[in-house]
């Protein structure tokens, strides 16, 4: 069996068994305590801080009986009792792929001192601003056509009752995709820290931080949820790894579009085919060629949103723009003739992005005609960066782990066993896949200079 396929085996075993003990009493029992201390409102019931699986808006007052709704039922079970369940267990890893060692260059040199800076862009802004909903099912249904004829139920005097019809229903489902990095560091190097070495001052647990929430000089997260944001904003042509998450410009795509892509079939997902015009998106392109980039391309793009979704981009708190930083600036310059860009204050995490005019929380971002403009250096670029217009509450991050760290070795709980050598390894793990349930409620606009 391959390396790949002992993998896949060995995720779904493990998926198996926390599904196992997510429906057991003793985690049910410490959810359920979880949830009432968190927003009990009496009787035995809670409120939910954050969108429930089917979208429901926060706010919305469940029964507390220990089933996971929301993400911070995910975030308790996982970071609260797994914990707790697994305490007398140790790690299991043993796989290794760039040992950092006593010999390694830059990590332990006389002159350089602990202090690390970078030169590379830690930006994980499109991570950050898609919600999080816990992983309850794999399946999401749709209506994809009205159930009669357009502008029918016109009928005589004294007629006949009109033939019976439904609307048409499609279904489609998503597979979780795991997204792993490791980093190891030996025994010796941990040891030789602890001199009077000019040598990083704990080199595991920077490597820990480096790749997790990130180190004070990161200019965003860290390594994990970078690579995540990087594919997230991977350009549908180039969207080629079917082990990665779906990006944002895989699913906001359309049948046009797809005459336009070197390999069309990256346009399809969830089983849907683009090629045939199915699970349409919005997408404003110029067949591949240049074209200068105005704000009436804004205008249009909240304009096809309208009309194919029916909602309301202006009006409605849960839409943003996505682009990059050039794009950004030309979307400053084109404006300044016409009108101005507003200042609003928002917040990014578990709930994605929000908005909250005249609170004084938040980061304080420019929006056009009241929908916040977010920039990220991984949004795709033509000439300039593709432009999305996005409804978080359609398009979200469907999660079934939480980000983990799991840890063993020499140093890090004297178990060298584990991983088989002398040595600490250390494994950050987030298991989840981008979900839209509304495709029409998106838009993109690329081919821009």
């Amino acid at each position: 069996m391959s390396i790949s396929n002992q993998a896949h085996e060995l995720t779904k075993a493990k998926v198996s068994e926390q599904q196992k003990l997510m429906k057991s009493d003793a985690a049910k029992n410490y959810l359920k305590k979880q949830q009432l201390e968190r927003s009990g409102v009496g009787n035995g019931f809670y409120r939910t801080q954050s969108r429930t699986a089917d979208g429901q808006a926060p706010g919305t007052i469940q029964k507390a009986d220990g089933r996971i709704r929301t993400i911070q039922d995910m975030v308790d079970y996982w970071y609260g009792f797994v914990p707790d369940y697994y305490a007398n267990k140790s790690s299991k890893m043993s796989k290794q792929d760039d040992p950092v060692l006593s010999t390694t260059d830059g990590y332990r040199n006389a002159v350089y001192g602990s202090e690390v800076f970078y030169t590379v862009n830690h930006e994980a802004n499109a991570f950050a601003l898609l919600e999080n909903r816990a992983w309850v099912k794999s399946g999401e249904r749709t209506v994809t056509d009205f159930g009669h004829g357009v502008a029918s139920g016109g009928e005589g005097e004294n007629a006949t009752i009109p033939d019976t019809d439904a609307p048409e229903i499609d279904q489609y489902e998503q597979d979780p995709k795991t997204i792993a990095h490791s980093f190891d560091v030996s025994q010796v190097k941990q040891l030789l820290a602890d001199t009077q070495d000019d040598d990083l001052d704990d080199p595991f647990d920077w490597l820990r931080r480096y790749y997790g929430e990130g180190t004070e000089h990161q200019t965003g997260m860290g390594e994990h949820p970078k690579h995540i944001n990087e594919q997230l904003l991977t350009a549908v042509d180039d969207a080629g790894n079917a082990d990665n998450v779906l990006s944002l410009d895989q699913l906001i795509s359309d049948q046009d579009e797809t005459s336009i892509l070197s390999n069309p079939t990256n346009a399809n997902v969830y089983g849907f085919d683009r090629t045939s015009g199915e699970f349409e998106s919005n997408v404003i392109d110029n067949a591949g060629n240049d074209q200068t980039f105005t704000i009436d391309l804004l205008d249009d793009a909240i304009t096809q949103v309208k009309q194919n979704s029916g909602k309301n981009p202006v009006a409605d708190d849960n839409y943003f723009f996505l682009t990059n930083h050039d794009t950004f600036q030309r979307i400053e310059e084109e404006v300044g003739g016409k009108e101005r860009l507003e200042a609003v204050r928002a917040t990014m995490g578990l709930n994605g992005v929000q908005t909250q005019p005249g609170d004084d929380v938040g980061i304080t971002v420019q929006s056009y005609k009241d929908i916040p403009i977010f920039e990220s250096v991984d949004v795709p670029q033509d000439g300039i960066g593709r432009v999305y217009l996005v409804d978080s509450s359609t398009m979200f991050m469907k999660t079934l782990l939480p980000t983990q760290f799991y840890d063993s070795g020499t140093e890090v709980n004297d178990d060298p066993y584990s991983i088989g050598r002398l040595g600490n390894q250390g494994l950050y793990v987030t298991i989840a896949e981008t979900t839209t349930v509304s495709p029409a409620s998106h838009a993109k606009i690329r081919d821009l200079v």
